[in-house]
Formats: structure tokens, C-alpha cells, sequence
């Protein structure tokens, strides 16, 4: 009896399993719907492959930064782990460069001139 008993608990347990594994594919994919997509351009399948396997695509396309910024933070990913042939590293610094660089200041507008001239 106790032997049956344990296969019920494991059955019960995988039934468990199979629905909060389902449960999570579904807020995945949920999520991955609404995430942002990369610019085309060289690098972008790169960045796809090598980046978004540990990070999501909302950290890489909300950071702005210059090329040397960018070239210092894919270093630091290399050396932590990012498998990224060395032969494509400059193809993806030149990527996020062009297409995540440093935001440029806005122009002011009248309203703000006008709050810092008083």
C-alpha cells in the first residue's frame, strides 16, 4: 500500500509539475508578445543569439550608451560568460552603437525656456 501510495504522490506531484510548467510557458510567451523587436542591420541576428539568451530584449533597446560604453559592456559580458566569437564583437558593438546610442539632448521647447528664465 505504501508503495501505491508513493506512485500516486508522484503522479500527483508530475500533474502539479505540468501545470506550473504550462502556466509559466503561457506568461512567458505573454510576455514575449510585448517585448520590444531589434532594429534590422549587421548584428542584429548577433544580438539575438548571444544576448537575448540572458537578457531580454527590454534591457539591451532601453540602454543608450556610445560605442566605447557599448564596446566596455560587451567586453564585460564576454568575460563573464557571453559566447560571442571574437570575430563578431565588433560587428555587434557597431550594432548597438548605431542603434542604442547615447541619447542626444532634446531641443528646448518654449514652456522650458521660458520656467528657466525666471
Amino acid at each position: 500500500m505504501k508503495f501505491r501510495c508513493g506512485e500516486f504522490t508522484v503522479i500527483r506531484h508530475a500533474k502539479v509539475d505540468q501545470s506550473k510548467m504550462l502556466f509559466t510557458t503561457l506568461v512567458y510567451l505573454a510576455f514575449a508578445a510585448n517585448a520590444p523587436s531589434l532594429p534590422p542591420g549587421k548584428g542584429k541576428a548577433i544580438v539575438q543569439r548571444d544576448c537575448a539568451g540572458c537578457h531580454a530584449l527590454k534591457v539591451i533597446t532601453s540602454k543608450r550608451a556610445t560605442k566605447e560604453q557599448w564596446s566596455a559592456l560587451v567586453d564585460q559580458m564576454v568575460s563573464r560568460g557571453a559566447d560571442v566569437p571574437d570575430e563578431e564583437i565588433e560587428t555587434v558593438v557597431d550594432y548597438l552603437a548605431k542603434n542604442f546610442g547615447a541619447a542626444k539632448k532634446q531641443p528646448a521647447t518654449k514652456k522650458s525656456r521660458a520656467s528657466s528664465e525666471k
